[in-house]
């Protein structure tokens, strides 16, 4: 019988660091070659791993994309946390959530062209996208503004629309951003600016301001 790790947060910490490993790899070799190019083989080279052991860690080709997209998605709608953003006004809490996603995409261009059009076509893949991405995303944001709803903080009569509204937004200028906007890309040097457009649009619409 083998005998138990002395040290599970040891064993645990390993593990993290590989996975982040293959990950990076991955990351490389999707942004050079595209997804439908690219194999298991080629990344777990990069990773310098077996590729055997890129299995132990990702079922598939398809598993390490969306744990890419997992870990992207991590790096930007998980900062600020939502509960703690209770504290924030609401614009606060807006525009820097859109200013950390904007800097955190920004880099990962090239990336996001080369899965997205797979997530996008592939029928397997976007249950899988959708469902461990986007809907987690879609219900916290709703839960947080449900809450500010109950405190009067808010008045929408659609929550859930309000919020596909708002992610909606950001995916349409991440589109406009991939298809060269000059406008957009111009704009996305500068996150904090480009968020507090956005924020303001979200918060103000187009009625002019108040007398």
């Amino acid at each position: 019988m083998a005998r138990k790790s002395a040290l599970p947060a040891l064993d645990e910490m390993r593990t993290d660091l590989r996975r982040k490993q293959i990950l990076e790899a991955a990351t490389r070799v999707f942004a050079r070659k595209g997804y439908h190019h690219a194999t298991t083989k080629d990344i777990a080279h990069a990773a310098n791993v077996a590729e055997g052991t890129l299995y132990l860690y990702f079922a598939s080709k398809a598993e390490l994309l969306v744990g890419l997209v997992e870990d992207l998605d991590r790096t930007t709608t998980q900062t600020p946390d939502l509960n703690a953003g209770l504290a924030l006004s609401l614009r606060a809490l807006l525009t820097r959530r859109l200013e950390d996603d904007l800097a955190q995409l920004g880099p990962n261009f090239d990336l996001l062209l080369a899965i997205l059009p797979e997530v996008l076509a592939d029928p397997a893949l976007r249950p899988q996208f959708s469902g461990r991405i986007v809907e987690p995303a879609l219900a916290g944001l709703t839960e947080h503004l449900q809450i500010r709803q109950i405190r009067g903080e808010v008045n929408l009569p659609d929550i859930p629309m309000a919020v596909r509204v708002f992610m909606a937004t950001l995916l349409g200028m991440e589109m406009l951003h991939i298809l060269g906007d000059k406008i957009v890309r111009k704009a996305w040097r500068n996150p904090r600016q480009l968020a507090e457009s956005m924020a303001q649009v979200l918060l103000d619409g187009i009625q002019p301001a108040a007398r």
